[in-house]
């Protein structure tokens, strides 16, 4: 379960993750994300699905070159906006 201290709407795992999708703005699927953040792809993954939940992230169905058909996240403008208020 992820904990967020009062008035704080992402953990720090959705901030790296919504970093990470702003600076690579073809966005990418849990997996790669993982690897970039050398965290497990289950934490991504449920990271992601929050996200998605919130508005955050975008989900779309695709495929990258090279990769199988994966869901490839992308940071929203709600997503941007959040992190921009958390980081300051």
């Amino acid at each position: 379960m992820v904990r967020l201290r009062r008035g704080q709407l992402l953990s720090d795992v959705d901030r790296l993750i919504l970093v990470w999708l702003v600076t690579h703005e073809s966005g990418g699927h849990a997996y790669r994300i993982a690897q970039a953040l050398d965290r497990e792809q289950g934490t991504i993954a449920g990271s992601l699905r929050r996200m998605a939940e919130r508005g955050y992230v975008a989900r779309q169905g695709g495929a990258e070159a090279g990769y199988p058909p994966r869901r490839v996240y992308r940071a929203t403008e709600a997503g941007k906006a959040v992190l921009a208020k958390e980081t300051g």
